[in-house]
């Protein structure tokens, strides 16, 4: 790479914005669905900020989404399972300069069975 290749990608990498885990409220959280909310990262230059949203249960990615919304549903979860959300700025049409992540973590909420009596 030469320093004009590194120096424009500084520059890039500078600009995408971060998120932090201040952003995310975590709105809706029952048995078997998750709904997540964000404050974008201020942004002031031309391209507009999409955001790449993961959910991870343990290791494996269970769901993705590109959006531009700053509010995202992931339903039909598992019951009182641990889940990890990541959220992602990203930039470009390619979707390749990206900033911080912000992520959560989540139980959803156990199935209680009612007593026949």
């Amino acid at each position: 790479m030469n320093i004009k290749e590194l120096l424009t990608r500084l520059r890039f990498n500078l600009l995408v914005p971060s998120m932090t885990n201040g952003n995310v409220r975590i709105t809706e959280n029952s048995s078997r669905e998750v709904i997540l909310e964000w404050t974008p990262p201020r942004y002031q230059e031309g391209d507009q900020v999409q955001f790449h949203v993961e959910c991870f249960k343990g290791s494996q990615k269970v769901k993705e989404v590109f959006q531009l919304n700053t509010r995202v549903e992931f339903a039909n979860l598992e019951h009182n399972t641990q889940y990890r959300f990541h959220i992602t700025p990203v930039l470009g049409k390619d979707r390749k300069q990206h900033g911080n992540l912000a992520y959560a973590n989540i139980r959803t909420k156990g199935i209680v069975k009612g007593m026949l009596s």
